[in-house]
């Protein structure tokens, strides 16, 4: 594998754990690799050479990706934020972060609410981080 390749799996490392916080299981690197070289050449080469820019710049994918959906900004990072999850949504791993088995209304209630706040943060460090990059 050449160094495109290392890098698109570097890339798919650091995207898997903006969102899961976990390690990548080889099945989903593999799957992002392949999905990679055929749907990501849509975009243009200034939106891919920003994208670049910001993987090498920014270490909290997931704040950019919020400020990047949000502000219509950076079409290649969200659509590879979606790829990722679309590729590891299905795996028994994943399960507890999309579906709550918890049936507790007051815990679901302050769930709600921590995950709000968390997004919340999330959103204006995002911008922050756009405008830093010269993205906003």
């Amino acid at each position: 594998m050449g160094r495109s390749g290392k890098k698109k799996q570097d890339e798919a490392e650091r995207i898997y754990h903006a969102i899961f916080r976990a390690q990548i299981p080889p099945i989903i690197k593999e799957r992002y690799f392949r999905a990679a070289g055929i749907l990501f050449s849509r975009f243009s080469s200034e939106e891919n050479r920003a994208f670049k820019v910001a993987l090498a710049r920014v270490s909290d994918l997931e704040a950019l990706e919020i400020a990047a959906r949000l502000r219509r900004k950076m079409p290649p990072l969200v659509f590879r934020f979606r790829l990722m999850v679309h590729l590891a949504e299905n795996l028994p791993d994943n399960q507890s972060v999309f579906v709550n088995s918890r049936n507790q209304r007051i815990l679901g209630y302050f769930s709600l609410l921590c995950g709000g706040l968390r997004t919340l943060f999330k959103s204006v460090k995002g911008l922050f981080l756009l405008r830093r990059i010269g993205n906003a």
